[in-house]
Formats: structure tokens, C-alpha cells, sequence
């Protein structure tokens, strides 16, 4: 038996060959090689990732909602006044992180920087980040069935389709008011296929801790309905020591996009408090939510490119019980 590496120790390879050619990771009875992804994001986990403070070269201040900047910085002075009370708005966008200075830009002839929204501010505060980030969306797809391969194998089409865009708030808002929809068309009768807090936090938490970097930006989140769960799919796996297990420990973890996190915990969802709730609790708020409606709880699949949640559908549920 050997023991699994720490994080911070990742990859193992042969060191002859170097991380990129030389590490393998256990699939079946072989080895396969790790992607060059792969070994970026195990890499990472030496560092802090600071993707999410990447200021976004062409984006402009214009670019950045005046209403959820408002809300923002109305929060923040009231959570943190002796922090805030004499700082400017434009000082105080740059302390949180939401904008930054480019010194890149050939069209300021003074020589001096530009201020610019960062990525996690575009996401959180931004009117249509995908101006800049045509990828960063949730896609969303309902299947006929309870299989992929009903679509792609037998050649059935796909009941509904949908990309949802705009800031992070906007697209959860409007994907969970979709599903909710959606699930609606499969059992008309008795409880909601699916709690609303459930799905709100399950797609939350896929944009706020997927991964942002170059190699994932081309990316979408995944939706997928079927007619017995819903699986919602983001790119990156869990980061530093958060784990399956650690999910449901009421313990700090580690946070791939820190602060996008902060931001979001001081924007308003639409009709409904902050995006981001409680510290960031919401796997635990998942699981105590389907444990009180005697649903059973949701499958994580964690992998280094990728993380997915399973969320059974009531039906289900009520036919396996029969």
C-alpha cells in the first residue's frame, strides 16, 4: 500500500523525463500519461492561482454594471466601515481586486496605466463578460432519456437546448428558473423534481471555483437533465486540500479563485440576498437540503481536469422506493 501524495507535492514523475513527460496516472490495469493540463493544474497547487485577478486587456470601466458596482461597494462599507469610510470608490474597486491597473496599453500616449476590470470582476460585476469571454456560459441540455448515448448513439435529438450568459448572478438566476422549468415538463405531479436552494448552490459553486485558467476560458460549464438527475459539470477538479471528504467538514478549505469568492459574497443575486451564501457552506447546505426532503444525497466525481455533481431527481427517487 502507498500512501497518496500530498498536494503540494504533485505530480510524481520521472525525473529523468520531467513533470510534462513523465508523469502517469493509474487508469484500469495501465498508465496513461498526464495531459499538459493535467500537470498545470497539479503544478498549481504549490501556488496561489491568481487568474482571477487577471486584469482583461480591451475591457473598459464601462464594461462593469453601475448597479451591481453600487451594490458592491454599498456592502462593503457597511460590513467593513473603519476599513472604507475614506476610500474613494475607484480605491476601493482596486483594493477588492475588481479592477486593475494594465500597463499594456499602446493607446495611452502618457505613458501612465489604465484602469481595467479583472476577470473576477467582469464575472461578477460585469454587464456581458463575454464580450471578452464568448465561452464563459453555462450550457445547458436536456436529454430524452437517462443516457447520453440515447442522443449521440442512436441519433434522438435533444429536448431542449440553452446558453445561458451575462455575469455570474445573471447566469445562475436564469439557469436555475430554466431547470426548474424543465424538470417541470417530466412530472407535473407532487414536489419539485429538484429543490431550487440545491440547484442555485450546485451552480453556484461550479462557476465560482471552476477553473479560469488560459488552457480552460474555452470552457463552458455543463448542464445536463436527464430524465432521472441532473449532472452539473465544471472544468478543474477540486484545489489544495479540499477533497470528497472535506466537503461536508464544517472546516476552512482551500479556494481555487479567492477573490472572485469575495466579491460574489458582497453581490446581490437577483431577489435573493448573495450569490455566494454563508462563508461559502454550500455543499453542506446541498446535502442538509436533500437530506431533510428524504432525498439521497448527491454523487461527487472529482477528477484533476474536472469536477461534477449528481443531483437525483424526486422521481427517481419515488420509483426506486416503490
Amino acid at each position: 500500500v502507498v500512501d497518496e501524495m500530498l498536494p503540494r507535492e504533485k505530480p510524481c514523475y520521472f525525473t529523468a523525463a520531467g513533470p510534462y513527460n513523465g508523469s502517469y496516472i493509474r487508469t484500469g490495469d495501465g498508465d496513461r500519461r498526464l495531459t499538459t493540463y493535467e500537470v498545470d493544474r497539479l503544478l498549481e497547487e504549490h501556488r496561489q492561482p491568481e487568474h482571477d485577478i487577471a486584469v482583461v486587456e480591451g475591457a473598459t470601466l464601462d464594461d462593469l454594471s453601475p448597479a451591481l458596482v453600487q451594490a458592491l461597494l454599498a456592502d462593503e462599507r457597511a460590513k467593513h466601515g473603519h476599513v472604507f469610510a475614506n476610500t474613494s470608490d475607484e480605491e476601493m474597486l482596486l483594493d477588492l481586486r475588481a479592477i486593475g491597473r494594465s500597463f499594456a496599453d499602446e493607446s495611452n500616449e502618457s505613458g501612465g496605466t489604465t484602469l481595467r476590470p479583472t476577470l473576477a470582476g467582469l464575472l461578477a460585476l460585469g454587464r456581458y463578460p463575454q464580450k471578452f469571454y464568448p465561452r464563459l456560459t453555462i450550457s445547458a441540455a436536456m436529454f430524452p432519456g437517462v443516457s447520453r448515448d440515447e442522443v449521440f448513439a442512436t441519433g434522438r435529438e435533444l429536448v431542449r437546448t440553452a446558453v445561458f450568459v451575462g455575469s455570474i448572478p445573471t447566469m445562475v438566476s436564469d439557469a436555475v428558473e430554466a431547470l426548474l422549468d424543465w424538470s417541470r415538463t417530466t412530472c407535473t405531479a407532487g414536489p419539485p423534481q429538484y429543490p431550487e436552494t440545491v440547484l442555485r448552490e450546485a451552480i453556484s459553486n461550479a462557476l465560482i471555483h471552476r477553473d479560469y485558467s488560459p488552457d480552460a476560458v474555452g470552457t463552458p460549464v455543463h448542464v445536463d437533465l436527464f430524465t432521472d438527475r441532473i449532472e452539473i459539470t465544471n472544468p478543474g477538479g477540486l484545489f489544495g486540500a479540499v477533497t470528497k471528504h472535506t466537503l461536508r467538514q464544517p472546516v476552512s478549505g482551500s479556494t481555487r479563485n479567492p477573490f472572485l469568492c469575495s466579491l460574489l459574497d458582497s453581490v446581490p443575486y437577483p431577489g435573493d440576498g448573495m450569490v455566494l451564501r454563508d462563508s461559502g457552506t454550500g455543499y453542506r447546505r446541498i446535502e442538509a437540503t436533500l437530506r431533510n426532503e428524504h432525498r439521497p444525497g448527491a454523487r461527487i466525481d472529482n477528477s484533476i481536469d474536472s469536477f461534477r455533481i449528481t443531483i437525483p431527481a424526486m422521481s427517481a427517487v419515488s420509483a426506486a422506493g416503490a
